[in-house]
């Protein structure tokens, strides 16, 4: 089967669009499939913390499928949760953006952060840590 679409999503899964909860829709004729309508679609990933939920065999990121249930096509390349809670799947906060607005939504440094902190580096030559931010693709110095 080829990528999923929205008559096929809405099909199987309800949604919600002022909550941002999905629920499998009863079975019906869907005999065979492992869909239980009182446990709610998909678990949280480990590796990006995003909801995930498998349809017809393949894993999709729970925002992706709100906005595509409910405007019927997918999204542009990226989705932006607006208040930055990765699980608060309401339409009302999720917005098209491009990778500049995308990146600028970022609240904590990523994982394999040497000091932990967004924003701060640790420079070997000097042996101290500086802060920096990029600004219309310019890196503007802070301090050290």
């Amino acid at each position: 089967m080829g990528r999923m679409n929205a008559e096929r999503l809405r099909s199987l899964i309800d949604y919600d669009a002022q909550t941002g909860v999905f629920a499998w829709k009863p079975r019906g004729h869907r005999a065979g499939t492992h869909c239980n309508r009182a446990r709610h679609p998909g678990s949280v990933s480990k590796q990006t913390g995003y909801l995930t939920i498998r349809v017809d065999g393949k894993l999709y990121q729970a925002h992706r499928l709100a906005w595509l249930h409910h405007f019927g096509e997918w999204p542009p390349l990226h989705l932006d949760h607006i208040n930055c809670v990765k699980l608060d799947n309401r339409i009302a906060n999720l917005r098209s953006a491009d990778d500049k607005l995308n990146r600028e939504n970022v609240r904590s440094a990523r994982r394999d952060s040497g000091s932990g902190l967004l924003g701060a580096f640790f420079d070997k030559r000097r042996g101290r840590f500086f802060s920096a931010i990029r600004v219309n693709r310019t890196l503007r110095h802070i301090g050290m």
